[in-house]
């Protein structure tokens, strides 16, 4: 919920605050803050060993049954780091699994590796991870030999017990973080994280050493698009002269002040674009995907039948919500995460505002965001996903090179997150806006007060 204070009330509501914006007097420079919480999942996982590393081919099913159906896995994580907003520094990090069968008092080990992300899940053997990626030979409680990591090339370590509860009604059981294992501190994540994104390609390798099954259910790393797989949730600050900064995270369970310009009345389809929680009653047979910034983010509604239909890729009439109206200038930046489908057909020079847009969605319409300024409707870009379709969140980011030439500090704009395709991969959501002003030389307009976002 949008609230304003006077600034004499700003002490008093400072350790509640989640996005902070500052516009001070005339020819004033300004520290505007942000901090938001995104939780990246892994993109891919590979096995390199079991029990037995020496064995050619330790994991198929009939030698997990004759193991009691259990094998201690080395399983590497792959994490991209590069969907994170430009501007925004890593201030605090947590891994996570989930437990799909919790009556196993399972202890899992997590490590962030400082080894390279090129591992191939299809190609990938135990002696290729002892070769290029940490893994070592050590020994179980019965002086069994077991996969294990090299700890010169651990950057972190964490541990967690796997004893969760399952949910009833739900596919994955309640997720269990991983704590720090002396020496090793959040912090030393943290800085590995950060080390990692600044002067490395931002892809991050991870692996996993722990009892599971086949498809590593137990770890809760063999996961579909309706399973939440392994999570590295970070806390990201943005701090500094670069204007007003506003954030859009949807966490409060409301719209924040977007607004719904267009729904559809069409049967069997997606009725408008709305709110969606992770913790939202199970409908039908398919879970919407994990929020960027739990719990809540903006996407088709309803996302499936109560009957199991899929209702989201259906066709529909036009679905468009729009942003509260922000100034920006050239040197400000714009990013928000995208999930779901990608179709960048919209040509803001022949849909030159929103009352050109088609009525009604088509198999070759457009999922994105226009960028639309306030004074006359017009559009000034669209910007959509670069793949067809995905279960991943993928951060757009707007910066000086794209807004230079497209934004005045005089005018207004919206955001305006647009759907009218339907089909495969039909449908989109939208999460963790952030605008960036910017500054004029380093000078903003005069005091208007202080803004904020609280739960």
């Amino acid at each position: 919920m949008k609230k304003m204070l006077k600034i004499t009330d700003f002490a008093f509501v400072l350790p509640s605050i989640i996005a902070v914006a500052v516009i001070l007097g005339p020819f004033t420079s300004i520290a505007a803050s942000v901090t938001i919480k995104i939780p990246v999942e892994a993109y891919d996982t590979g096995n390199a060993a079991a029990v037995y590393p020496d064995e050619p081919d330790p994991s198929p099913d009939d030698q997990l049954l004759e193991i009691y159906g259990h094998l201690t896995l080395l399983s590497y994580l792959a994490f991209d780091l590069n969907q994170l907003p430009q501007g925004f520094e890593i201030v605090g990090a947590t891994v996570s699994l989930f437990d799909i069968e919790p009556e196993h008092e399972d202890e899992v080990e997590i490590a962030f590796l400082d080894v390279p992300t090129d591992w191939d899940r299809a190609t990938l053997t135990y002696d290729i991870a002892v070769a290029q990626y940490g893994a070592v030979v050590a020994t179980d409680s019965n002086d069994e030999p077991i996969a294990a990591l090299d700890p010169a090339k651990i950057l972190w370590l964490g541990k967690a017990l796997m004893d969760n509860q399952t949910i009833p009604g739900t596919s994955t059981a309640i997720r269990t973080e991983m704590l720090s294992v002396s020496p090793f501190e959040e912090a030393d994540l943290v800085a590995a994280l950060k080390e990692e994104r600044t002067n490395g390609d931002g892809l991050v390798t991870m692996a996993i050493h722990g009892t599971t099954r086949n498809n590593n259910q137990i770890l809760g790393i063999g996961f579909s698009d309706s399973e939440k797989g392994p999570t590295l949730s970070l806390t990201l600050a943005a701090s500094g002269g670069s204007g007003t900064t506003t954030t859009y995270d949807f966490d409060d369970r409301t719209l924040q002040g977007w607004t719904q310009v267009w729904g559809s009345t069409t049967a069997g389809g997606p009725t408008n674009l709305g709110l969606i929680s992770e913790d939202d009653p199970p409908v039908g047979n398919s879970v919407p995907p994990l929020p960027l910034s739990p719990p809540s983010f903006v996407g088709p509604v309803p996302f499936e039948a109560a009957d199991g239909t899929n209702t989201r890729d259906q066709a529909h009439e036009t679905l468009l919500i729009r942003s509260p109206e922000f100034r920006i200038y050239p040197n400000g930046q714009i990013s928000f995460g995208l999930i779901g489908g990608s179709h960048p057909n919209l040509d803001v020079e022949e849909i030159t505002d929103a009352n050109a847009l088609p009525w009604n969605s088509s198999t070759s319409g457009a999922i994105g965001v226009a960028l639309r300024r306030v004074s006359d409707g017009r559009y000034l870009g669209f910007y959509a996903r670069s793949e067809s379709g995905s279960q991943f969140w993928e951060t757009i980011t707007l910066g000086e090179d794209e807004l230079s030439g497209l934004v005045s500090g005089d005018e207004m704009y919206t955001l305006d997150f647009i759907d009218y395709h339907h089909g495969g991969w039909g449908w989109g959501a939208i999460d963790s806006v952030v605008i960036i002003e910017g500054t004029m030389s380093g000078q903003v307009p005069s005091t208007i007060g202080i803004a904020f976002y609280s739960n």
